[in-house]
């Protein structure tokens, strides 16, 4: 992914060395400054720095100013996205702030809600069907909440599903929920006889289909599906989830 992971899988011991390498370099920190933008009769980077700070205002001049202001996710945090107007203000052009690394809203039904809320739903790939046609697959895992999916499966898709969402007023995702099967496997497992069982025990008992992901299956499928084994087949390989929106901002991870 990427990611960068401390062998003792702690921050804090992390935050301190890089801290300690950059005040040797020469770097002071001032805490607790709170940035409040450029006067309106000052262009950007002419003259003073506004900040608001525990011993009161502080005007400062620069030679040269660096911004790294984050984003606007957990606002509680300070992560507000409250210099984007002062920028604006100046002429300077910003892109809106749209949530990353993100859940998304999913119109469960109540039944599967109270039944399946809370529970990760793993080795699975998903795909997000764009204008021309499903994206590449990403498999992994996530969980299913109250109100949709999320989970690092989820995030790693999170910016092609959102600009699908803007674009067309929704996203499709396509859930396969057996990777390790290729769809003749499953279609012959699904098509070959059940006798007297149900469909749910059949899955079961030929695909290992079971829990949330059978509930999955159950929520996203047809009842007319479930009657015509060959589309119940496709459909374990390629599930429709019709994600409606976005978490809101402030959940949002970036």
């Amino acid at each position: 992914s990427g990611r960068v992971f401390p062998a003792e899988m702690k921050a804090a011991p992390l935050l301190r060395a890089w801290l300690a390498r950059l005040r040797a370099s020469g770097v002071r920190f001032h805490m607790r400054h709170r940035w409040l933008g450029w006067p309106p009769a000052i262009a950007p980077g002419a003259a003073e720095l506004h900040f608001d700070t525990p011993e009161g205002a502080l005007a400062l001049a620069a030679d040269a100013v660096v911004l790294a202001l984050g984003g606007g996710s957990w606002a509680k945090l300070g992560s507000d996205g409250a210099w984007l107007p002062g920028l604006a203000a100046h002429g300077i052009a910003t892109a809106p702030l749209r949530a990353a690394n993100c859940g998304f809203e999913v119109a469960w039904s109540q039944h599967f809600r109270q039944r399946h809320a809370g529970q990760p739903v793993k080795s699975v790939t998903l795909r997000c069907v764009g204008e021309g046609g499903p994206g590449p697959a990403r498999q992994g895992e996530f969980v299913v909440t109250e109100n949709g999916i999320e989970g690092s499966l989820v995030y790693a898709l999170s910016a092609p599903l959102r600009d699908r969402i803007e674009s067309a007023g929704h996203a499709l995702a396509l859930l396969d929920l057996a990777p390790g099967w290729t769809q003749e496997k499953v279609l012959a497992a699904v098509t070959h006889p059940r006798g007297a069982r149900s469909m749910s025990s059949h899955l079961q008992s030929r695909l290992g289909l079971t829990g949330v992901k059978a509930g999955l299956l159950r929520e996203c499928a047809g009842a007319e599906d479930f009657r015509d084994p060959e589309r119940l087949g496709r459909l374990v390989k390629a599930l429709p989830l019709r994600l409606e929106r976005p978490r809101p901002m402030d959940e949002a991870i970036s």
